[in-house]
């Protein structure tokens, strides 16, 4: 393609240059002739000798390309219609695969826009194998190792031999043509489709002189078959007003009878007429998303996350509830604690020797026993704790439950000590906890805190 529209350039150029010379050898012989005396014969050789472009000019213009271009007349190559060829649009062909059909319709497009501009018939075989894909390029493929001439002739006699053939191009448009679905009444479109390809058909096989099967009653039946009854009948019709003339209906009144009914079809008040007037009486819906709500309604209770309060839960919470009070800045909250207090009495032994254990300990270590006593006085002047009187320390007083306890150090920050209150410390089966009660569990469900974070 490039060295085509370069060498169309140079012919530009070339007649530009010859024009040129000649407008002005022809001025300075008009000026010789002016200031001569000489007869014409003499003025006619000073001419040819001041202006040698001119006999090249006519030899060139004697020897011009005549472009022959199928189904036209030879046309010469001008130097309008050069500059008017430079300026359209590049063309690209559609390519060819192999198959039948299609043939005809690429040699065609390949003669006028290629053989038609390209002399050389290496550069044409070149274009040829641009212009082909799949089986077919496989076949001529080799064809590029021969000389131009004979490689080019070869193949395209090879793709006239494979892929030409008349009765295969003939059988493979009647096969477009019948096979398919039926058409429907009101479907225009297809109808129109048809029509267009029973043109198509009847242009290449009419080109390619193999007209004779579109006439055949065979082909004219089958394309029959596919129309609406209502189009069938009027066809019917047709032939009956034919055949009383004593002739067949062809392939051409066929095409202009679904052309011209898919016309009416098309127009305006052909779709008026062919519109659907049906209601439609069943409504498509998917059960899915229903069946998704009845789901999630039925067991909506296995995700709630309202727990309910048992009869102890719901005493804890009346106790905490009545009797919790604000004195002095504080809230005050009592212990839940249950009516009957089965605490024993025989928690003294075992407090006794978990105190002589602690004070093992205190004894070892300095900063510990300092840090100990320090959150000890901390507990005693806040009001947590008070120092048990004397008379009370007497192992027979009773009612009353030595609570044991013991320290724990983080050792983050090893010199803060914090004082833990041992109640479930057990004595015959029984804790200080035992006597009150739990309450409900009003901590987060772990379950529960993991769905909600993955939301």
């Amino acid at each position: 393609m490039r060295n085509l529209k370069d060498r169309q350039k140079k012919q530009l150029l070339c007649f530009e240059r010859e024009s040129g010379s000649l407008r002005l050898n022809e001025s300075t012989c008009s000026k010789l002739s002016s200031v001569s005396n000489c007869d014409d014969r003499e003025k006619e050789h000073v001419h040819r000798f001041v202006s040698p472009s001119h006999d090249l000019r006519i030899k060139s213009l004697e020897k011009s390309k005549l472009l022959d271009y199928p189904g036209t007349k030879k046309k010469e190559v001008t130097l309008e219609s050069l500059s008017v060829g430079l300026e359209l649009p590049k063309v690209e062909l559609s390519t060819f695969d192999g198959q039948p059909a299609k043939y005809w319709k690429f040699i065609r497009q390949f003669d006028l826009y290629v053989v038609s501009k390209v002399e050389d018939d290496g550069q044409r075989l070149l274009h040829l194998l641009h212009y082909c894909e799949g089986k077919a390029r496989e076949t001529i493929e080799e064809c590029i190792m021969l000389p131009p001439s004979s490689g080019y002739r070869r193949a395209c006699d090879i793709l006239k031999r494979l892929f030409g053939r008349t009765h295969e191009i003939s059988r493979a448009l009647m096969k477009d043509l019948t096979e398919g679905s039926d058409i429907a009444h009101n479907d225009a479109k297809s109808l129109s489709r048809l029509a267009i390809k029973m043109e198509n058909c009847s242009i290449i096989l009419e080109e390619m002189d193999y007209s004779a099967d579109l006439n055949s009653v065979v082909t004219i039946e089958s394309i029959v078959k596919k129309l609406p009854t209502v189009l069938q009948m009027r066809w019917a019709e047709i032939v009956g007003k034919v055949t009383a003339n004593e002739r067949e209906p062809t392939f051409v009144e066929l095409i202009e009878f679904v052309s011209s009914r898919a016309e009416i079809l098309l127009s305006r008040f052909g779709q008026i007429a062919t519109a659907s007037k049906r209601v439609p009486s069943k409504v498509a819906c998917s059960t899915q998303e229903q069946l998704k709500e009845i789901y999630n309604y039925e067991f909506a209770d296995v995700h709630s996350s309202d727990k309910a309060l048992s009869l102890n839960d719901l005493k804890a919470v009346g106790i905490v509830e009545r009797d919790t009070y604000f004195d002095e800045g504080h809230w005050i909250v009592p212990l839940p604690w249950r009516v009957e207090r089965n605490v024993v009495s025989g928690s003294y032994d075992l407090a006794r020797r978990r105190l002589e254990s602690l004070r093992r300990r205190l004894k070892c270590n300095k900063d510990f026993r300092e840090s100990h006593t320090c959150a000890i006085q901390q507990t005693i002047d806040k009001g947590y704790a008070v120092v048990v009187p004397g008379m009370q320390l007497d192992p027979g007083y009773r009612p009353k439950w030595y609570l044991p306890h013991h320290a724990v150090i983080n050792p983050r920050k090893p010199s803060r000590v914090r004082v833990v209150l041992d109640c479930a410390t057990k004595v015959a089966g029984k804790s200080l906890n035992d006597p009150l009660y739990q309450g409900p569990d009003t901590t987060a469900c772990l379950v529960g805190v993991l769905l909600r974070f993955r939301r």
